[in-house]
């Protein structure tokens, strides 16, 4: 009976491994876990990862389609994860030049804060299908989208889905910008415009401001109504202030100090004021232009 307790005991030493051999095994570095990955494996997964953004973004529009934007707020929306937050400038890019249309994305995306494009290409009925699902917070228009409508009649189509229309585009006659801006447009900034122009043209309407490139008040004021009497350099003052520019960027562009471009707005105003117009704002400038031919 001793002799078959010493032999199972003899039996489970020899199948009990030492305690001092056991933790050197069960313990492994990040480093000692990643070198005994396969190599092949690893390459396997390093060219899936490449070739993950590919494959995501080949023959895929550059978000100029309706249903990529559904689809971008449904995974905002329905995600589940917390905290992430609906992009607050939703915009419609209208312009029929693909290249144009392309740049104008390339430059409201990284420079104009929580842009989002919800659609851009050409057409005015898909806009508007775009603009019924998702929503808009400003419409940037070309007038001239070669799809047999009028301009008028495309800015009264977006103006109709209570969206602001702002219009960038090469049209510059006064009969075209005083029609659009009596159709309801909050701006019109002419693409002859510089880059940084445009942009402080939009965040202005975002805002809920009126605009007006100074090409194209100048073009509004080329024949201006004489009951003010104006100077040239007073009415210059005027279109560019009108414009939206502040008075230090007035004074630049008129080549004179910040105070005499001021004296210069203050003489435009005493004289509205003495021919029964006040304009006591910027915004009555504006209006001031649009009722000018």
């Amino acid at each position: 009976m001793a002799a078959s307790d010493n032999q199972g005991a003899q039996g489970a030493r020899r199948h009990r491994r030492p305690a001092s051999a056991s933790a050197p095994a069960m313990v492994m570095t990040t480093r000692e876990r990643a070198s005994r990955v396969p190599s092949t494996m690893t390459s396997a997964t390093t060219a899936m990862m490449a070739t993950v953004p590919q494959a995501m973004t080949r023959d895929r529009p550059p978000r100029s389609v309706a249903t990529s934007e559904r689809d971008g707020l449904r995974s905002v929306h329905d995600s589940g994860v917390r905290g992430k937050r609906v992009p607050r400038n939703r915009l419609v890019v209208l312009e029929d030049h693909p290249l144009v249309r392309d740049a104008m994305v390339s430059l409201l995306v990284p420079h104009l804060q929580d842009a989002e494009i919800v659609y851009a290409g050409a057409s005015i009925d898909e806009a508007a299908t775009a603009i019924e699902a998702c929503g808009a917070d400003l419409v940037i228009l070309d007038l001239d989208l070669n799809d047999g409508r009028s301009p008028v009649a495309n800015v009264a189509a977006m103006a109709d889905l209570k969206v602001p229309v702002i219009v960038v585009s090469a049209l510059g006659d006064p009969a075209t910008i005083r029609a659009c801006l009596a159709a309801g447009v909050v701006g019109y900034v002419s693409k002859q415009a510089r880059p940084e122009e445009v942009l402080q043209a939009l965040q202005a309407a975002l805002r809920g401001e009126q605009v007006m490139s100074p090409e194209i008040a100048s073009a509004l004021l080329s024949q201006p109504d004489d009951q003010f009497h104006l100077s040239d350099q007073e009415r210059r003052a005027m279109v560019l202030y009108a414009s939206g520019l502040k008075m230090e960027s007035v004074a630049r562009r008129m080549n004179v100090s910040r105070t005499t471009a001021e004296e210069y707005i203050k003489r435009v105003r005493a004289k509205a004021r003495k021919a029964g117009t006040p304009l006591p704002t910027k915004t009555d400038m504006y209006r001031m232009a649009q009722r000018a031919g």
